[in-house]
């Protein structure tokens, strides 16, 4: 068993912890799991209570028992890198709406999570080829989603 050293974000509702750089603080998360896919490795449980402060002001990834290796194709289809990322963009993007609040203290602007979403999207298509990277775009996933 792992000991968890500093807290969970889910248990700082309403105070404002990085009201100075929230943001900058969306991007640290992005950047964690933007390394953990470029790795090939899905965390698959992504929330606010998966997601650590230590007391240094480092953030950290917890709870990795439902993360995999993804088995990347050498020329990976549309179809299989929406089936393998999917999932976690959203659980990425959606758990951002709700840390937003216990970054800012207070209701966020929708606006900014959706920018973020385009951002997480298009840094994991930015590494395919041309041809794919066409293809699969944001409206892409979208309708994908909606199958």
């Amino acid at each position: 068993m792992f000991e968890r050293t500093g807290f969970g974000l889910d248990s700082l509702e309403g105070q404002k912890i990085f009201s100075k750089d929230p943001l900058g603080f969306m991007l640290r998360i992005e950047e964690l799991v933007g390394k953990m896919h470029s790795l090939g490795i899905t965390h698959n449980h992504l929330h606010g209570g998966n997601i650590a402060l230590t007391r240094k002001g480092q953030i950290v990834l917890l709870d990795l028992s439902a993360a995999r290796m993804a088995k990347i194709p050498k020329k990976p289809t549309k179809k299989w890198i929406v089936k393998k990322f999917h999932n976690e963009l959203w659980t990425v993007a959606n758990s951002l709406a709700y840390l937003i609040e216990h970054i800012k203290g207070a209701e966020a602007l929708r606006g900014n999570l959706f920018s973020l979403r385009e951002a997480i999207v298009g840094n994991i298509v930015s590494q395919y080829s041309g041809e794919l990277k066409k293809k699969l775009d944001w409206n892409t996933i979208l309708a994908l989603r909606k199958m």
